[in-house]
């Protein structure tokens, strides 16, 4: 076998998997691809790999980095391609630690002088002062908000980085490493002696303003 994998190669393990001849393996092949094009605007799942869809971006200015010009980007139709989760487990699987909190050092305490009493350092706020951990019975999620609309959204840690877009608005955006202040799961895993957790009532009430949007389930 090649270096790179090559469509004949693929062709050659399916046949020999399937003990079928390489033409057949190739006509079953086309054929899904065919079928990935016809069905991808109403959603289509290769089982095991990703999804296909097919979103809507509206119009929005981006500014050329190297010219400085301003653009327009039309109003379109955009194919999106998802691994789904079984895919993502099996080839990189989301390490337990891939996201961690540094609190800032503690800013030194003033220096007393002879006409200044010494005052003591100003403890570490509650953010920082230990890293976040999720509750035993949830997963693992970041939250923030929609730059466009203020849609506050969570979403799986595994999504950290990607791109995706608003449930609400459409628009592209980033799903953040950290969960942004004053959302749910920034005030939900943030604990200390000084600043006690939300009430179930609480969390409840902000899970009723959040939308969740999910990594692609496999089939």
């Amino acid at each position: 076998m090649s270096e790179t994998y090559t469509k004949a190669d693929l062709l050659r393990e399916l046949a020999q998997a399937a003990h079928i001849s390489r033409r057949c393996a190739d006509v079953v092949l086309e054929t899904l691809t065919q079928i990935a094009y016809r069905e991808a605007r109403q959603g289509f799942a290769v089982p095991g790999i990703c999804r296909l869809d097919v979103v809507h971006r509206q119009a929005r200015q981006v500014r050329n980095p190297q010219t400085s010009q301003t653009l327009v980007i039309a109003e379109h139709d955009a194919l999106r391609v998802r691994p789904v989760k079984r895919a993502k487990n099996a080839i990189a699987p989301t390490p337990r630690a891939l996201v961690q909190v540094i609190p800032d050092p503690q800013p030194p305490s003033p220096t007393p002088t002879t006409t200044t009493a010494a005052r003591p350092a100003a403890p570490m706020p509650a953010a920082l002062s230990r890293a976040p951990t999720a509750p035993a019975d949830e997963g693992i999620f970041v939250s923030f908000r929609c730059q466009h609309c203020g849609q506050e959204i969570e979403a799986p840690v595994e999504m950290v980085g990607a791109p995706n877009e608003c449930p609400s608005c459409g628009e592209p955006l980033l799903v953040p490493y950290t969960s942004e202040e004053g959302t749910i799961w920034h005030q939900s895993r943030t604990t200390s002696p000084e600043v006690l957790p939300p009430s179930p009532d609480a969390i409840a009430a902000m899970k009723g303003r959040t939308i969740r949007i999910e990594l692609p389930d496999d089939l």
